[in-house]
């Protein structure tokens, strides 16, 4: 893997040390030596400063971050890194978008075109042959099998938490 991902957002300080909050997008490795300083989301990569971690702590469900040598006021800054390994069952974004959706049978649901936030739970868009859409709520339950890899995912989604679009 030789792409860089984003994995968090940096808030406010912690403190009167050096350390700030973090927002994680992604399960974070304890041993994560450096990050990229990006300014926003959408101008990811461009002017992109690597930093060192001096510290990465989990407390209390809360990610505390500490850079070494760094002075300037980062709440606020998102931050990317190198792809790592993620633990079973998550998964990169861009690794899930273009995966061919089935059922246990086998019939084709469509292709996962969408990763869309919610602040309850994961949702995909699924664009099927014809066109139309539906979202489905992302989950363990209904999802059974996912291979990155081939590029595949099983799936069996009940009518009722289907969202059909266009």
């Amino acid at each position: 893997m030789n792409s860089r991902v984003l994995i968090g957002r940096i808030g406010r300080k912690h403190g009167l040390g050096g350390e700030f909050y973090l927002t994680s997008f992604v399960p974070l490795p304890h041993e994560l030596p450096a990050v990229f300083l990006e300014e926003t989301p959408d101008s990811f990569g461009e002017d992109a400063r690597k930093i060192e971690i001096d510290s990465l702590t989990s407390a209390s469900g809360k990610w505390l971050i500490a850079f070494k040598d760094e002075t300037d006021s980062l709440t606020g800054k998102y931050i990317s890194a190198e792809k790592y390994e993620l633990a079973d069952g998550f998964y990169w974004q861009d690794e899930l978008i273009g995966c061919e959706v089935s059922d246990p049978a086998g019939v084709k649901l469509g292709r996962l075109a969408e990763i869309l936030e919610d602040a309850s739970q994961v949702w995909v868009k699924i664009e099927t042959a014809s066109g139309e859409t539906m979202d489905v709520p992302f989950l363990e339950r209904f999802v059974k099998k996912v291979d990155t890899a081939a590029k595949k995912i099983i799936a069996d989604f009940p009518e009722s938490v289907v969202v059909r679009g266009e």
